[in-house]
């Protein structure tokens, strides 16, 4: 990637097919390359649909949220 080159992604949630109830966060650059976050365990869906909203400038996740208002 080119210095100064702003990359832009879109952050989508997915069950995985292979393990359900493990959900992946996956984004893909305009170079072809492949992000991909995994979240599994309580809430697995949950917690990976805010930290695709997070990414993806929704909204901040509410365990910052919690972690600062203390």
């Amino acid at each position: 990637m080119r210095r100064g080159v702003v990359r832009v992604l879109k952050h989508e949630i997915a069950e995985s097919k292979d393990y359900p109830g493990h959900w992946h966060v996956e984004a893909i650059d305009n170079e072809g390359r492949v992000f991909v976050a995994v979240f599994s365990g309580p809430e697995a869906k949950d917690r990976a649909a805010e930290y695709a909203d997070w990414k993806n400038g929704i909204r901040r996740p509410a365990a910052l949220l919690r972690m600062v208002s203390r």
